[in-house]
Order: C-alpha cells, then sequence, then structure tokens
C-alpha cells in the first residue's frame, strides 16, 4: 500500500514539472519574440506641425567670373520656431533639384541656421551667396527654387515635407 501511494505522489510531482516547464518555454518564448519585434519594428517618425510656414521673400542668382552664386531671403510665417532649412535649386525640367547649402560641397554651408533657429515672424538673409555653378553650370536661365522648413520635435530633426515652397528664380549674367 506504501509503495502504491509513494508512485502516485510521484505521477503528481512529474505533471507539475511538465506544467512548469512548459510555462517557462512559453515565457522564453514571448521574450525573444519581443526584443526582434522591438528592434524590427520602426519607431515613430517626428513630425511637423500644421502651423509651419516659410515665404520666400527674395531670390538672387547671379552669374559672374565662370561661376554662379545665389542668395536668398525667407520670413518665417508660421507660429514655431524654425530650426533648418533645406534650400534646393533646380532646372524647371527636374522633378528632383540639387540641395543648395550641401556641406559636402562646402564646410561652410549647412542645413542648420546659424543664430540656431528662426523665431516665428523673423527674417532669414543668407549670410552667404551660395556657390551653385555646379548646379546652373554658368547658364542663364529660369530655375525652380525649393525651400523646406525643419524643426526639432522630440530631440529629433522633422523634415517638414508637407510645406515645400517653390518659386522661379532667373539666374542672369552680371
Amino acid at each position: 500500500m506504501k509503495g502504491q501511494l509513494r508512485q502516485i505522489n510521484k505521477k503528481g510531482v512529474s505533471i507539475m514539472v511538465g506544467y512548469v516547464l512548459l510555462v517557462v518555454i512559453a515565457v522564453s518564448i514571448s521574450v525573444l519574440v519581443y526584443n526582434f519585434l522591438k528592434v524590427y519594428v520602426p519607431k515613430e517618425k517626428p513630425e511637423c506641425s500644421k502651423e509651419v510656414s516659410l515665404i520666400i521673400q527674395e531670390a538672387e542668382c547671379i552669374i559672374s567670373s565662370g561661376k554662379s552664386y545665389f542668395s536668398l531671403t525667407v520670413l518665417n510665417k508660421g507660429l514655431f520656431n524654425i530650426d533648418a532649412m533645406y534650400i534646393r535649386l533646380g532646372n524647371e525640367t527636374r522633378k528632383v533639384r540639387q540641395l543648395v547649402n550641401d556641406e559636402t560641397k562646402n564646410s561652410s554651408y549647412s542645413v542648420y541656421l546659424p543664430k540656431g533657429y528662426l523665431l516665428p515672424g523673423q527674417e532669414f538673409r543668407s549670410p552667404l551667396y551660395y556657390d551653385v555653378t555646379w548646379i546652373t553650370n554658368n547658364k542663364e536661365g529660369e530655375y525652380i527654387l525649393e525651400v523646406q522648413p525643419g524643426i526639432f520635435s522630440e530631440g529629433e530633426l522633422a523634415i517638414c515635407e508637407q510645406y515645400v515652397t517653390i518659386k522661379k528664380v532667373t539666374c542672369l549674367a552680371s
């Protein structure tokens, strides 16, 4: 009789060990799946506010001494500080314009504003003439200017894709 009781108790213990192992395996798999998804699911992209607005007040393109130079004045008509500007220029026939303030073309250029930001109602005049010879090839004519604002949102730069300001600019020889 005692032998039968010991055998019954052992059966109960082995069933419990089976359940514990099953729970441990399930939790381990769920932790692995969570960590895998955390790495591969894209994080939320910073977004621009709806009250972002830049206006191109003046743009000038001059061809002189075998080089093309470009300057502009922009006004922040929105309700937020503008932290960066992507200035693009290109032929009317091109859909994709070249980045004018490209740091790889000239180390003194930057998409970030020199004073750090542009306050609402404040005007930005480019502190230097951008060399755009590589875009215009010293050819007079009509070019399309695009200015795209960027603001810092949650510590990251949010590029305002829906708020691109476009203007025609004529490059003339002086």
